[in-house]
Parts: C-alpha cells; sequence; structure tokens
C-alpha cells in the first residue's frame, strides 16, 4: 500500500517537477533577456534622436531649395529681360 502511495506521489509531482525545472531555465535566461531589453531601448533612442535630426535637416534644405531655385527663377528672368 506504502509502494502504491509513492508511486502516485511521484505520478502527481512529475508535471510539478518539469514545470520547476522550465521555470528555473528561464530564470537563467532572464539577466540576457533584460539586457537585451534595455539594449533595444537605447538603440531606440538613438533612432528617435537620430530620425528628429534628419528631419531638421530636410527642412533645413528643403528651405535652402526653395531659396535657391527662386534665385535662379529670379536670375533667369533678368537673363530673358537682358536678352530683350
Amino acid at each position: 500500500m506504502l509502494e502504491k502511495q509513492k508511486n502516485e506521489f511521484k505520478l502527481k509531482l512529475t508535471p510539478e517537477l518539469e514545470r520547476q525545472d522550465k521555470l528555473e531555465r528561464s530564470l537563467e535566461n532572464f539577466p540576457k533577456a533584460k539586457m537585451a531589453l534595455r539594449n533595444a531601448k537605447a538603440q531606440a533612442q538613438i533612432l528617435k534622436n537620430k530620425e528628429k535630426t534628419l528631419l531638421t535637416d530636410k527642412a533645413d534644405l528643403e528651405q535652402k531649395f526653395e531659396k535657391v531655385s527662386k534665385e535662379k527663377d529670379d536670375m533667369y528672368a533678368k537673363f530673358e529681360l537682358a536678352v530683350e
């Protein structure tokens, strides 16, 4: 009878031991995952800053392009006037 109870307890305990083992393996990987998350957040912040800089540069270049384009049109108009 005692042996039968012992086997029943083992059967009930086996899934829990497997679960415990799985959780312990997950716990071993937690510091790596935490560091990876920290690195990913830092990289995301770097990319956000780069995006902000690029958008500012783009706006500046668009303004310069408009200015140069206007100067070109003005010079062409003066050229046409001089040719006439």
